[in-house]
């Protein structure tokens, strides 16, 4: 069983947006990308977006500043969010942490 979703690969980047919901319309306008999954926030812009644009697929998000995901202070660079849980599982266990 593979730990990557299907249509993801296994290294994926995660982008934030002050305005996701504009930023969607701009990759759908210029990359032809198709909405793939939406979390609306309570106010009806998107919270969380993934969107498909040739054979990648992206995420992305409203600025998160508990996470440190905030495009104002990173400069605007993505995030690579890695689906490898099951090569770090035994590393982290070595360094007796809790998994």
């Amino acid at each position: 069983m593979s730990t990557i979703p299907d249509g993801f690969t296994s290294v994926t980047p995660f982008i934030t947006f002050d305005d996701t919901t504009k930023a969607v319309e701009f990759y759908k306008k210029a990359f032809g990308a198709v909405e793939k999954l939406t979390f609306p926030a309570p106010d009806g812009t998107l919270m969380y977006a993934e969107i498909q644009v040739g054979t990648a697929r992206l995420m992305m998000g409203m600025p998160c500043p508990e996470t440190g995901a905030e495009p104002t202070k990173l400069g605007g660079p993505p995030f690579l969010f890695m689906f490898m849980w099951r090569m770090w599982k035994p590393h982290l266990r070595k360094q007796k942490m809790q998994v």
